[in-house]
């Protein structure tokens, strides 16, 4: 606690100390008191993330443990008089989101390392490293207080990360500036729309900004790497759009070569790509 005197002066040319100054004291104190315990615990949670990065046996282990889907009957299990319903969601979550978390940071932990740098992209690499030490050290849920506890915690980790896909895409920007263009194949394949093409629907576009591109990248990639004899003259990627009253449906074909049974258990697994086990050299 730092206490800072403010002393005035008397006719005589001494220090005053009077009432005003025992009240300013305390009001002091009192402020600076409040001031500290808000820095300390700033301190406590930068310090907690800081050796987080350096000391990950915790993140390693949750990240190597398999991520459990929920199935219908945990979603649809129903309410219960006894409100033992919360507390059984309550520990699938406890048990479920440091794992996922885990898997995220593993994922940004394997990204390049000029990608890794990048403040922004930093900043939510720590958002999730913090997440995943305020989770790990919730204690066990064992009744409905601590339940709505855990509620007000996941609350605050949502609000946390409100912005996380728009920092990610903000970081991904930066970052493409210092990283040049890769010529691989000297070619692309065509792209062909076909359907409804004049469909309206409205929809949130950061998903499909994000995903559709990032399809197509990977069909392109797998469409020349299946075609290395005949790089100029490989088929056509079509995008097909129908939709009726209820549903609207975008599907991309492709003569890539599909993807390899021993891939199927890790295609949606965070970060995982067959682009570097590729033999081929362009």
């Amino acid at each position: 606690m730092i206490l800072t005197f403010v002393l005035g002066s008397s006719l005589w040319g001494r220090p005053s100390l009077g009432p005003v100054l025992g009240s300013s004291l305390s009001l002091r104190v009192r402020s600076t008191s409040v001031t500290d315990t808000h820095h300390v615990e700033l301190a406590r949670e930068c310090f907690k993330t800081v050796t987080s990065f350096y000391n990950q046996s915790a993140i390693d282990v949750a990240a190597e443990e398999p991520s459990v889907c929920l199935t219908p009957t945990m979603l649809y299990s129903g309410r219960s008089q006894d409100g033992s319903h919360l507390l059984k969601s309550g520990g699938y979550l406890q048990q479920e989101l440091p794992v996922r978390i885990a898997h995220l940071i593993k994922g940004f932990r394997s990204l390049p390392f000029i990608i890794g740098c990048n403040p922004t992209i930093l900043h939510v690499h720590e958002l999730y490293i913090r997440a995943f030490q305020k989770l790990t050290d919730f204690p066990p849920i064992k009744d409905q207080a601590d339940e709505a506890q855990y509620c007000q915690l996941v609350r605050q980790l949502l609000d946390d990360h409100k912005d996380v896909v728009t920092l990610l895409a903000e970081g991904l920007r930066e970052s493409r500036k210092h990283i040049q263009d890769e010529n691989l194949y000297g070619n692309v394949p065509r792209v062909r729309i076909n359907g409804h093409v004049a469909a309206g629907f409205p929809f949130i576009p950061m998903p499909l900004d994000y995903t559709l591109p990032e399809l197509l990248k990977n069909v392109m990639r797998a469409t020349m790497e299946s075609h290395l004899d005949t790089p100029y003259n490989v088929p056509d990627v079509v995008i097909t759009i129908t939709n009726n009253d209820i549903n609207l449906i975008i599907r991309i074909s492709d003569r890539g070569g599909g993807i390899a049974h021993k891939d199927l258990d890790r295609v949606t697994d965070y970060h995982f790509s067959t682009a570097e086990a590729s033999t081929q050299d362009p």
